[in-house]
């Protein structure tokens, strides 16, 4: 299989690498190429393609005459998410094959407009978010996350939560991100470092800036992968993918987390047995290679 590969960045390891497994892979990063069209329709005419998957979430990138020239079957997936939905995303729709989302929401506005979209979650570096590697303590519990004021629907939960663990003094809290004022230190881009981080506390938070169906953030992923128990904030359809109890726990409130915390830093045996269940489950179900072979199979 000829596949193309159209990125946002060189960061997604896993993501590459699952996509080099399925054959010849040709990889186009659009955000250094200033010429990506005509790269594009450079490759067009040298070569078929049988799959050409783009990570476009960036408007007038790509132009419809450039992804009409390309052969094979044309996906765009995105794993960034607005509110609304970018009236873009509609208007590239009918120049793919399918739009893939990380939620649901997205996927229902497009169907509605009489587009083929669907839900394609995230997957995440596989070899890295791993328990068995070196670990550091910062914190009994940690929440990656960046602050961005209160530009989304969950900023403000999310401020509230690190204002209130911050003040626990039943364990001890970290927030990794930038934009906070006291955060510990901003680990984007730092997939190791974040990675021991998780593997060295007890417990780590998954909290979102949006509530859509079936919506998390690769950091859930990352928890997962790194055999840490997940404490997620209970969004639409949580259940869909997940056993609530089995392979992590959530909360709708404060108070819920606190007292959920607190019961698990108590109960080490407990959190144990989710946390090894969500390590099993994501690197079982839920890696790049997982999600790149179900899309594939769903083409066929």
């Amino acid at each position: 299989m000829n596949v193309l590969y159209v990125s946002l960045g060189d960061h997604q390891h896993s993501l590459r690498k699952a996509l080099s497994n399925l054959g010849n892979l040709t990889e186009v990063n659009w955000r250094k190429d200033a010429q990506v069209n005509h790269t594009l329709q450079r490759l067009a005419n040298q070569q078929r393609f049988d799959l050409c998957f783009f990570q476009l979430q960036t408007p007038g990138i790509i132009q419809p005459a450039t992804l009409h020239a390309l052969s094979g079957y044309k996906v765009n997936w995105t794993g960034d998410v607005r509110f609304p939905t970018p009236q873009w995303y509609a208007d590239m729709a009918p120049y793919f094959d399918i739009t893939l989302f990380t939620n649901e929401y997205d996927v229902h506005v497009l169907r509605k407009k009489g587009l083929n979209a669907d839900y394609m979650a995230m997957g995440f570096e596989d070899e890295i978010f791993v328990p068995s590697e070196p670990a550091e303590h910062i914190a009994d519990v940690v929440f990656m996350a960046n602050n961005y004021g209160n530009a989304f629907p969950l900023s403000g939960f999310r401020t509230e939560v690190v204002q209130t663990l911050s003040k626990q003094k039943d364990f001890t809290f970290a927030v990794c991100g930038s934009g906070w004022p006291f955060a510990t230190e901003n680990l984007n881009k730092k997939p190791e470092r974040e990675a021991a981080i998780y593997r060295g506390a007890k417990m780590a938070i998954n909290l979102s800036h949006f509530d859509y169906p079936r919506y998390s953030s690769g950091r859930m992923f990352n928890i997962l992968g790194s055999g840490t128990l997940c404490l997620s904030h209970h969004y639409q359809g949580i259940e869909d993918d997940f056993k609530v109890g089995t392979h992590l726990d959530t909360f709708r409130t404060i108070p819920e987390l606190v007292e959920m915390i607190k019961y698990y830093v108590r109960n080490d045996k407990a959190a144990l047995r989710i946390a090894t269940n969500g390590y099993e489950l994501a690197h079982q179900e839920m890696t790049w290679d997982k999600r790149i072979a179900s899309l594939v199979s769903s083409i066929k």
